[in-house]
């Protein structure tokens, strides 16, 4: 399904992380070459060492910072001469209340989130031009579905959402697609630290029955993103751009009855 990936050369941004790593592991079984771009150098370069460094690359960035992006464009460049492919796979959900998000919080939330998402678009649309590319986001099905104490986090995705219909309405015409993913609850880090906050501040919150609801009564895999997202970067999805896919189990659709 993805053999046309085969010595493409795809930058994940949050690479090292849990829907990252598996983005990753899935273009190198396709035959790309990814750029692994994280703040987690340590998780970056054990996942580059694992996959091998003729075909794969670790860069350090902050995905906030418009200097690292530039550096990370320089490198792939300098590396492989062509970016085929972006995924901006990474977030910030600290969790607080309405009453309680400072300024300063809600404004690192969308540097990281928000900024981040369009510092990765600007960066790597002028190197695709002239020869086509995909582009692919990762918002949340909390920009559908509240979420409490997510405020920042659901505005970002929110926001990151709006950012790719427009980014794909413009850069249509020089072949490039830009689509967003959307999950639900999954099996990372993230996850995992938002449950505990969920913990820690709702005494009644109950783990066990957190996924009865959902249509497919699961949490998610990180594969299971990573295999949408491989889709928006293949030629399998070449008539699609502009597109939101929810990849949540069916929970924003409605409940079990």
């Amino acid at each position: 399904m993805y053999e046309d990936l085969r010595d493409k050369v795809v930058i994940v941004a949050g690479g090292a992380g849990g829907i990252g790593a598996s983005q990753v592991r899935k273009l190198d079984a396709a035959g790309a070459h990814v750029v692994v771009a994280d703040r987690d150098e340590d998780a970056g370069r054990k996942l580059v060492a694992e996959l091998g460094e003729d075909r794969s690359l670790f860069v350090r960035i902050d995905v906030s910072i418009p200097a690292d992006w530039e550096m990370l464009v320089d490198r792939t460049m300098a590396r492989f001469a062509r970016i085929d492919g972006l995924s901006n796979s990474f977030g910030i959900a600290p969790q607080s209340s309405l009453e309680e998000l400072s300024p300063e919080q809600y404004k690192t939330v969308v540097s990281v989130n928000q900024a981040g998402t369009f510092l990765g678009i600007h960066s790597v649309f002028p190197h695709m031009i002239g020869r086509g590319g995909s582009i692919v986001n990762v918002a949340s099905g909390a920009a559908y579905r509240a979420l409490p104490y997510h405020f920042a986090y659901a505005a970002t995705k929110a926001a990151i959402i709006a950012m790719t219909r427009d980014a794909a309405a413009e850069l249509g015409q020089h072949n490039i697609r830009v689509n967003c993913v959307s999950p639900g609850a999954i099996r990372t880090n993230l996850q995992a630290a938002t449950v505990a906050q969920w913990q820690r501040s709702r005494p009644t919150y109950d783990d066990s029955q957190a996924f009865a609801a959902h249509p497919l009564g699961r949490i998610g895999e990180p594969d299971e993103v990573a295999e949408a997202i491989l889709f928006f970067l293949s030629d399998a999805s070449s008539y699609c751009t502009g597109t939101a896919l929810l990849v949540d189990g069916g929970i924003v659709a409605g409940s079990r009855p």
